[in-house]
């Protein structure tokens, strides 16, 4: 979890941001959404080997890993719902004098909320994917080291049960993940 947390909440972080900025403003959009798409298409697992020459086997390295997994599917569904927010409330909130960073604290973000938390729900089981598999190569604890620690011993059942674990870890997660978003946005989280 020391390597997890961190790397979802700083991935979550930047795809909102880039979610925010690319929904807003068209001409970011068509600057970075390429880009970001493009990244996007590239697994973390792939990266795995990349991360570990340049980083080496630390931890920075596995945070960086879930960091850069949780960040698209944040990002894709932060700009979908900045993109869906009802002319009609930005017209509101122009008559009201709400601009500027006040109007995406005030309309676009609590409008986007429930894309920004399904982004987030995806982003769990995404991040914990990278995680598991970057132990897999390259560590010496943790729950995907663990699994292939038993396999190479023979020792189905650890194995299994560290599975499991993941699928646990995944599933309380999210769980936390709704039960938190059903108390900021009681209006629209279901």
């Amino acid at each position: 979890m020391a390597r997890y947390i961190p790397g979802f909440i700083i991935g979550s972080l930047i795809g909102v941001f880039a979610g925010v900025v690319t929904g807003i403003s068209k001409n970011a959009g068509f600057v970075i959404n390429p880009i970001f798409h493009y990244f996007r298409s590239i697994p973390p697992v792939a990266l795995i080997p990349f991360v570990l020459v340049l980083l080496g086997i630390s931890d920075i390295g596995k945070v960086c890993l879930v960091a850069w997994a949780c960040m698209f599917p944040v990002w894709l569904n932060t700009q979908a719902g900045i993109m869906q927010v009802p002319k009609e409330y930005l017209r509101a909130a122009s008559v009201f004098g709400v601009n500027g960073i006040r109007r995406v604290v005030n309309v676009w973000l609590p409008c986007s909320l429930p894309h920004i938390v399904s982004g987030l729900r995806i982003s769990v089981a995404t991040g914990l994917f990278a995680l598991a598999a970057a132990e897999m190569f390259a560590a010496s604890s943790g729950v995907g080291f663990r699994i292939v620690y038993s396999h190479q011993l023979f020792q189905t059942d650890k194995m299994v049960g560290m599975i499991l674990l993941l699928g646990f870890i995944a599933l309380f997660a999210d769980l936390l993940l709704l039960v938190i978003s059903k108390k900021i946005a009681r209006w629209e989280v279901q």
